[in-house]
């Protein structure tokens, strides 16, 4: 995937996760079955099938571990687009733009980089992808 998931599409998800039995899921070894042990129930019986790129082991193991994997993975969905927000919103001055910004956080990371404080540059070097700034556009 390469371009952001839309809010609709992320809502849709959402709705799918919140409808869905409440978890955690496992599966049982014996059955085969995805089952919610808090009703004592199977949600889905994937069948021990001998074909080519078909695994029904692993398969299992995804179906149940999506129950609580979907909506930890929404939830940093939401964390990442609201720490985007934070970094990519500009004060109202015109004059403080995304290239501005990436200049700065590039001169940052040159001190940084000259005290061989690696970690603080890769932080930086990230903010700096997120605001789609590239290195030529920090330099000029």
């Amino acid at each position: 995937m390469t371009t952001p998931l839309s809010d609709e599409r992320i809502r849709e998800i959402r709705e799918r996760c919140d409808k869905a039995t409440p978890g955690p899921w496992s599966v049982d070894e014996e059955s085969g079955d995805v089952w919610v042990p808090s009703i004592w129930r199977s949600v889905a019986i994937i069948e021990d099938l001998d074909l080519p790129l078909v695994n029904p082991a692993a398969d299992r193991a995804f179906i149940a571990a999506a129950r609580t994997d979907m909506p930890d993975l929404l939830a940093e969905v939401e964390r990442l687009r609201r720490l985007e927000e934070a970094v990519t919103t500009m004060p109202p001055d015109t004059r403080y733009t995304p290239q501005v910004a990436g200049r700065l956080l590039w001169h940052w990371e040159q001190g940084f980089r000259h005290d061989n404080h690696t970690q603080m540059v890769e932080w930086l070097a990230g903010i700096r992808r997120a605001l789609g700034v590239s290195d030529g556009d920090a330099t000029e």
